[in-house]
């Protein structure tokens, strides 16, 4: 008896990690699901994505898309970044001074992520990633995920305030 109560229960687990996962999905669908803003962007109380408030963050961020335009290489961005000293700005995201915007120096996979994340020019995007539990390496907390370039995966065209115009990815060489 006690065996049936335990494999009732393991089904009822994954009932429910499943709900919870259709759950997210349908949120994302909305626009709704917030999981992590990019660089230069905050959210306010009422739920609401905008703009950094800090004038400093937005000049940087502006600047590393305008360097973008004119150098087309992230490298070309980062040389410069670096000779003049410029930090990129980023919001900590957890502990006692949540909130704040600390200044990072830059490095090729920030800027990387930077220039093709889809939130600069407008774009909502849940799904780009996804987590194969085969694929994780044991003391490697966030090894096993992937990029799925889908792009029918949950995308809602003009969420964000467009920090761009034109297409910023157009460049980029995967």
């Amino acid at each position: 008896m006690l065996g049936l109560k335990g494999t009732m229960s393991e089904a009822e687990l994954h009932i429910l990690k499943a709900r919870m996962h259709e759950g997210r999905k349908a949120k994302a669908r909305r626009g709704e699901l917030i999981l992590g803003l990019p660089r230069g962007y905050v959210l306010k109380p009422s739920g609401e994505v905008a703009l950094d408030p800090d004038e400093g963050v937005q000049r940087v961020i502006r600047l590393v898309f305008a360097l973008f335009e004119r150098r087309r290489s992230i490298s070309g961005v980062l040389r410069y970044l670096v000779d003049h000293d410029i930090a990129l700005p980023d919001r900590i995201r957890s502990g006692p001074e949540k909130g704040d915007v600390c200044w990072n120096r830059p490095n090729t996979a920030t800027l990387g992520d930077m220039l093709r994340h889809p939130g600069y020019a407008g774009a909502y995007v849940f799904g780009r990633r996804r987590h194969d539990g085969r694929l994780r390496v044991p003391g490697k907390p966030h090894s096993g995920r992937r990029f799925v370039r889908d792009p029918q995966k949950c995308c809602t065209k003009t969420h964000f305030q467009r920090t761009l115009t034109g297409n910023p990815m157009s460049g980029i060489k995967n």
